[in-house]
C-alpha cells in the first residue's frame, strides 16, 4: 500500500490513508497527463488542484473551510509525487509500483447527472484516475523501462449499469472504453474480498449470488466480459469488512471449500491471482502458505517455486507500515 497524503495530525494519531491523491500544481508531466485525458475524453474533464494536501480549502457547496489532509511539501518544492514514487521504487530496486486508488469521496463529490437521488455518473473520477496512471506510466518509461505497474481495482470496477454512489462502480470499465492504451499497461488486481452477504443493505450483487465463491465469479466475469485481463484477489484470515465487532455473521472468509471452488471455477479463467496479508492471523481459515502454494500451482502448474512457504517472522522483528 502506498499513500501520498499520509501525515499524522498529532502525536499518537493514525495516518490519513487513501485521503487525497493530489493533482500537482507545478509538474510538466502531470500537465501532459491531463492533456492526454482531455484529448480522448468524451466529456470535458474538470481538474481540482485547489484540493491540495496540507492547504486550506473552502467547499463552495457548503461554505465550509478546512485543511486538506496530507503534506504539501511536494507542491512547495515543485515536485510530482507520482514521478517521485517511481524514482523511489527504482532506487530501492523494486520490480514494480502499485496504484491503490480508493478515492470514494472524489466520485461522490464530483458526480454528475440530474437530480438529487441518482443514479449519477462518476466520469470525472475516471478522468483523474487515468491521469494518475498516465503520469506513472510516463514516469516508468522515462526512469525505469520494464518496471511493472499494477493497480488494485474494486470488485465492482467493471460492472456496467447505474451508479448510486458510495463505491467506484464501473471506473475500470469506463477507463477501458475511453483510454484503452493506459489500461493495457496496467496489471489489474481485483479486490474480490471483504465482501458481505448482508442483503438487508443490498451487499450481494443479487439475492441469489451471495456466497463468497458466487460473488467472486460474478465480479470477475464482469472483467472478462469487458475484455479486461484481471487477477483474482484472496484475503487470508478474518476479513476486514464487515466490521467483526458489528456484523461478523455476514463476513465471507476464505475457507477451504470456498477456496477450492474459486480456484477451479473462477481462477482457471483468469490470468493470475494475488493475496494479502502474509502475516495476518488466519483465525481458522486458509493460511497464507496454503493460499500461496495452491494458487501458484493453479496458475503455474508444477513450477518449483510453488512448493515454497511463507517464512515465519522473528518475535524480535519490527515492522513499519506506510
Amino acid at each position: 500500500m502506498w499513500c501520498y497524503s499520509c501525515e499524522p495530525e498529532s502525536e499518537g494519531t493514525t495516518l490519513d490513508s487513501f485521503s487525497i491523491f493530489p493533482e500537482p500544481k507545478k509538474s510538466a508531466r502531470w500537465e501532459a497527463a491531463k492533456s492526454y485525458v482531455e484529448s480522448k475524453a468524451t466529456a470535458t474533464p474538470e481538474w481540482h488542484s485547489d484540493v491540495a494536501p496540507g492547504e486550506q480549502w473552502t467547499d463552495t457547496k457548503t461554505g465550509t473551510s478546512l485543511k486538506v489532509p496530507g503534506n504539501k511539501k511536494f507542491n512547495d518544492m515543485g515536485r510530482d509525487p507520482y514521478e517521485d514514487f517511481v524514482l523511489l521504487a527504482k532506487d530501492l530496486g523494486a520490480t514494480g509500483v502499485d496504484i491503490d486508488y480508493e478515492e470514494f469521496w472524489h466520485a461522490d463529490y464530483f458526480k454528475t447527472g440530474k437530480g438529487q437521488t441518482g443514479p449519477w455518473e462518476l466520469t470525472q473520477t475516471v478522468h483523474k484516475y487515468v491521469a494518475i496512471a498516465k503520469d506513472m506510466i510516463d514516469s516508468v518509461d522515462k526512469h525505469a523501462p520494464g518496471m511493472k505497474i499494477s493497480t488494485a481495482a474494486g470488485a465492482v470496477g467493471a460492472w456496467e449499469g447505474k451508479w448510486w454512489g458510495g463505491n467506484l462502480k464501473g471506473i475500470w470499465l469506463q477507463a477501458k472504453k475511453t483510454f484503452p492504451e493506459v489500461m493495457s499497461r496496467l496489471e489489474i488486481n481485483v479486490m474480490t474480498y471483504d465482501l458481505s452477504d448482508n442483503n438487508e443493505f443490498h451487499e450481494c450483487p443479487n439475492p441469489s449470488t451471495c456466497t463468497l465463491d458466487q460473488q467472486v465469479e460474478f465480479y470477475m466475469k464482469t472483467y472478462r466480459d469487458a475484455g479486461i485481463p484481471a487477477n483474482v484477489g484472496y484475503e487470508v484470515g478474518q476479513p476486514a469488512y464487515p466490521d467483526p465487532t458489528h456484523d461478523k455473521s455476514h463476513q465471507l472468509p476464505l475457507d477451504d471449500d470456498v477456496f477450492s471452488t474459486i480456484l477451479s471455477k473462477t481462477q482457471s479463467q483468469q490470468p493470475g491471482g494475488f493475496f494479502w496479508e502474509l502475516y495476518k492471523k488466519d483465525a481458522g481459515h486458509v493460511p497464507a502458505t496454503q493460499v500461496a502454494q495452491k494458487l501458484c500451482k493453479q496458475v503455474l502448474g508444477d513450477a518449483a517455486r510453488c512448493s515454497g512457504s511463507i517464512p515465519a517472522i522473528s518475535p524480535t522483528t519490527t515492522t513499519i507500515s506506510v
